[in-house]
């Protein structure tokens, strides 16, 4: 029997054109605000070649992994989203079915180049999540990795296109964000990378941190205030998710489920070397269960 579709929770909200319906059993939003200009700034190729997606995503993983790097002995859960993406890719190429159905990943490439891809990042995965390899050494390593986030979102492979000698360029961008992660969280424990918050009956979602009793997600956009206003319902989305599984996983599948109730919710803005935060601690239980249930209701 054909398990249920999920959809993506990212998908979902698109779809809702008025999300003022969802506001009833959620607290109206009051963030934290950006106190300085920009400091920051990603390498010009990013705009001229229009790559910020990827930029974005690719900026994800290394801040992830620079948090491997700093505190190993913190991570609690070392999970990313790459590895689901690679068994994806392994089931398109070599045809193996899933709910009766082949799964067709493939964009803009060979198949032998799509293979060739598929074994070296087998590599990067296990080199990922070792927190005795910097960072810097596997650079680009992790940068070729993250393309695999799409073929987990969109069910589609288009290879890497920038140059190595550009992809490096992007070091002392990051080398900025690595002191700031130093600084803002040494003396924070229990850091969760990447928690997958999907269900199967539910929605399919995975957070990008959190730590301790907060959640955040990691925006390297200019325009932060365009994200602040528009995507604070993903971050309620991922709360309703969590409260959910914790009540209905009694077997803890997911390492995040022993983690304390979430009470603070945020955007990691790397342009800015900042977070913005909101307080959460009195939206009730009850009703971020709600917030979900109207969500799926749009299905």
């Amino acid at each position: 029997m054909r398990e249920p579709d999920r959809i993506s929770l990212t998908k979902l909200l698109n779809k809702i054109q008025d999300k003022s319906v969802l506001l009833k059993d959620c607290p109206e939003p009051h963030f934290s605000i950006l106190s300085h200009p920009l400091l920051n700034p990603y390498p010009d190729w990013v705009t001229k070649s229009k790559s910020w997606a990827v930029f974005g995503t690719f900026s994800d993983y290394i801040i992830r992994k620079i948090l491997l790097n700093l505190f190993p002995e913190k991570i609690r859960s070392n999970f990313t989203v790459a590895s689901n993406a690679h068994h994806l890719l392994q089931k398109s190429l070599f045809g193996i079915q899933v709910n009766n159905q082949k799964v067709r990943v493939l964009h803009s490439c060979s198949l032998k180049k799509a293979t060739d891809f598929y074994k070296e990042t087998e590599s990067y995965i296990n080199d990922f999540g070792n927190s005795s390899i910097s960072w810097k050494d596997s650079f680009y390593e992790i940068f070729r990795l993250s393309h695999l986030d799409r073929v987990y979102r969109e069910i589609r492979l288009t290879l890497p296109q920038i140059s190595k000698e550009l992809v490096f360029e992007c070091i002392p961008f990051f080398e900025n964000i690595e002191q700031w992660l130093q600084f803002k969280f040494k003396d924070m424990d229990d850091m969760f990378l990447n928690p997958t918050l999907g269900h199967k009956l539910t929605l399919n979602a995975d957070a990008d941190l959190v730590i301790e009793s907060n959640l955040y997600e990691i925006k390297t956009v200019l325009y932060p205030n365009k994200y602040i206003k528009e995507d604070f319902h993903q971050l309620y989305g991922y709360i309703a998710l969590f409260e959910y599984l914790k009540k209905h996983e009694s077997n803890l599948v997911y390492k995040i489920l022993n983690c304390p109730k979430i009470n603070t919710i945020g955007f990691i803005f790397p342009l800015f070397l900042q977070e913005i935060t909101m307080d959460i601690s009195g939206w009730k239980i009850k009703n971020r269960l709600n917030y979900l249930k109207k969500l799926l209701s749009f299905k």
